[in-house]
């Protein structure tokens, strides 16, 4: 799901309704999320992620939890993982974040489409219009470089931002979450069971799959979001 915002209302309100009301067969159709790691060391959020099966957003867990169904966060609430939810945009999305922009981070990542051929994941590329709405963001021009170059490294947002009167409340914008088309893995790959790295084309491939649906989303629905002149930026 793009884009991050600041704070991510958006998917922990996402997560909470799967989790809640999509069912099949009596089992919850949310599987697990992922974080960035330095969440799970705050007290009381970690307790509140771990509420929405959210863990760790490093590869290993991921490829654990959708591959082998284990992931402790979903496994200590007697569950399987069935479905990974995630912000591929990151940390560095959060920088990007502003009201009435329209920005995500996925032209140079690969991590996302990796992780669906590997585990035979589907991917369903979806934007959230409004999401950057929530806050105003001291850090999105190039005089806060330094700043956002530190924060990657450390995996934490470190950051100035504001609502309304000024204050660290949010506004209360219009959301409209777009799905997209289901992104199949390519099948012609073997590796998965002998443990041969991933081919870099099948992988380039699908992720201009992804990178495609993700735009035609956007373009399809930004005027009945309320966004007639927005432009998706892909950075």
């Amino acid at each position: 799901m793009h884009p991050h915002g600041i704070l991510p209302f958006h998917a922990i309100l996402w997560s909470a309704y799967c989790d809640q009301y999509m069912q099949h067969d009596g089992k919850s159709l949310y599987g697990f999320g992922a974080v960035a790691d330095v969440t799970l060391y705050i007290p009381f959020l970690r307790n509140f992620l771990g509420w929405l099966a959210a863990g760790s957003a490093s590869y290993g867990p991921l490829i654990a939890g959708l591959r082998d169904g284990k992931s402790p966060s979903v496994n200590a609430a007697n569950r399987i993982p069935r479905n990974l939810y995630l912000l591929p945009g990151g940390v560095a999305e959060i920088y990007t974040s502003k009201p009435r922009r329209h920005a995500i981070v996925f032209k140079n990542r690969r991590g996302l489409i990796k992780l669906s051929i590997e585990s035979g994941a589907y991917i369903i590329p979806t934007y959230v219009f409004g999401a950057s709405d929530f806050f105003h963001n001291l850090t999105t021009n190039n005089n806060f470089q330094w700043l956002m170059t530190f924060s990657r490294r450390i995996r934490c947002c470190l950051s100035a931002f504001w609502g309304p009167f000024g204050l660290p409340i949010p506004f209360i914008p219009r959301l409209t979450m777009c799905a997209g088309k289901p992104i199949a893995p390519p099948t012609e790959w073997e590796g998965k069971s002998t443990g041969a790295p991933c081919p870099p084309e099948l992988i380039e491939a699908m992720h201009a799959q992804v990178l495609e649906e993700i735009t035609r989303v956007f373009e399809k629905y930004k005027v009945v979001a309320g966004y007639p002149d927005g432009h998706l930026e892909v950075l």
